[in-house]
């Protein structure tokens, strides 16, 4: 499956935050907040469950369990928990600024950017509520408006560096060039600057200009790894996956026991298939944070891509026994049990489903076990269902047009290959399922052309041939 960027959306002034916790606030608000600090959103959830249970009064208990599914991207949850605490504080401006953030990383920008209005019309000198706007700002590519923002920020936080990154893109977004190089003048060789600054016009939509900044930044502290770990967000925030992945492999290399980093070398690596990386920096990190379930769901399932079936199942079936409820655990027992055990496969993908039902990868993948059982009619549903909830996944279409023609329907089949083909210019199976499908409808020229194109392409895999069914596994 695809694993999130774990680098995580916690918040710059958390410090800030943390003191509102004050006096009246039990010990699990502390530790839960604590775990967050470290970037373990899920033994954060533990706790501050425990201590809204405790408290239900807790306003800012309830905002930071917000906060702490929100790292795990269970937003209809941290949506739940936010209101909560939005209803029992509603001019705390902590509880609403956690919320904008809630709200940006759900998508939704334009309500974020109410909500923060919102907390400066309460209190104008709220900090994080103006950074958060001058950088809404900035992605729109309104340097004044976010200089506006910035101007209300105190003299010591206008100089942090990473405060002055964002005033440098809005003075050069506002035609004030000389004063944008005369300020970003004072941090020319400091690495750490570069990477901050190629972040911030990331965001503003730079990304010639971050691109340079960033290999600044490689050739002046090379074995940096703070400095790799924040390159390797900017990387992948450029869709550079590959540098993405290669420079969080240094940094896990310079910094073996930091959880961070393992985390998120591990997470790359699973994204591009590279499972035997993924399986040795999951277990790297489930000994240095044995708390955090998922590090252990995560190594079975590196570990039964790379051949090890029986210890990645075992670790998988732990992780269903104490979280009956997650669907994400069923759908990874499922693609782990599916090379030797389809029977076992589609009762666990059955599950996932039942749990989540526009889970569009386990979607596919049951409908892929139907097609191997020989049931293309019962396939049927479950692809076409999953081609409407990702319409850009080659690997979807491709099973759909398998579909297609098993069922005789071969324009419908030559229509999806057509579209996985222009998804996947790259990849070996959707050009063959295309030339394949022309070559039977007729048209021989078209189908050659292919053939012709792709005959000397590996056909190989970034997973070693163990056989599971896998929709995120990279085919070439």
């Amino acid at each position: 499956m695809k694993h999130s960027n774990t680098l995580g959306i916690f918040f710059l002034w958390c410090t800030a935050w943390c003191t509102v916790t004050a006096a009246a606030s039990g010990p699990l608000l502390t530790e839960g907040v604590d775990a967050l600090k470290r970037g373990d959103p899920v033994a954060a959830e533990l706790k501050l469950r425990e201590e809204v249970k405790a408290h239900p009064d807790d306003a800012e208990a309830f905002s930071f369990l917000g906060v702490a599914l929100d790292n795990q991207k269970k937003f209809a949850e941290a949506d739940s928990a936010h209101h909560r605490a939005l209803t029992l504080a509603p001019r705390s401006n902590s509880v609403i600024d956690k919320y904008g953030s809630h709200l940006i990383a759900r998508g939704d920008e334009t309500g974020a950017h109410d909500v923060f209005v919102r907390a400066l019309a309460l209190d104008a000198a709220d900090a994080y509520a103006n950074l958060q706007l001058a950088q809404l700002a900035l992605k729109n590519r309104k340097g004044p408006e976010a200089l506006t923002y910035l101007n209300r920020l105190s003299a010591a936080q206008q100089a942090l560096p990473d405060i002055a990154v964002h005033r440098v893109v809005a003075l050069d977004l506002s035609g004030r060039g000389s004063e944008a190089d005369a300020l970003s003048a004072t941090y020319r060789s400091d690495a750490a600057w570069d990477v901050l600054a190629g972040r911030a016009l990331l965001d503003a939509g730079e990304t010639a200009q971050a691109q340079a900044m960033l290999s600044a930044a490689r050739s002046l502290a090379p074995r940096d790894a703070d400095l790799l770990y924040g390159m390797a967000y900017a990387y992948e925030s450029l869709g550079q996956q590959r540098d993405a992945f290669q420079t969080l492999a240094q940094a896990a290399v310079i910094e073996p026991k930091r959880a961070d980093i393992q985390k998120s070398f591990a997470s790359a690596a699973a994204n591009l298939g590279e499972f035997k990386d993924a399986a040795a920096a999951w277990d790297a990190y489930v000994r240095l944070e044995p708390a955090d379930d998922t590090g252990r769901r995560e190594r079975g399932f590196a570990n039964a891509h790379v051949g090890q079936v029986d210890a990645g199942i075992a670790d998988l079936r732990w992780y269903i026994g104490r979280h009956p409820g997650d669907a994400d655990g069923y759908y990874e027992l499922g693609i782990a049990e599916s090379a030797r055990n389809p029977d076992e496969a589609l009762a666990n993908i059955d599950k996932t489903i039942a749990l989540k039902p526009d889970f569009a990868s386990a979607l596919s993948v049951r409908g892929e076990l139907y097609y191997r059982q020989g049931k293309p009619e019962k396939a049927l549903p479950d692809l076409e269902r999953a081609a409407r909830l990702e319409p850009g996944s080659a690997m979807i279409l491709g099973r759909l047009g398998e579909v297609y023609l098993a069922l005789d329907r071969l324009d419908d089949a030559l229509r999806v290959f057509h579209r996985a083909a222009e998804l996947a210019p790259d990849n070996y199976q959707a050009q063959f399922h295309l030339a394949n499908a022309l070559a039977q409808a007729g048209q021989t020229r078209e189908s050659d052309a292919i053939m012709q194109r792709i005959r000397k392409w590996p056909v190989s895999s970034g997973t070693p041939s163990t056989g599971l069914l896998d929709s995120a596994t990279p085919e070439r």
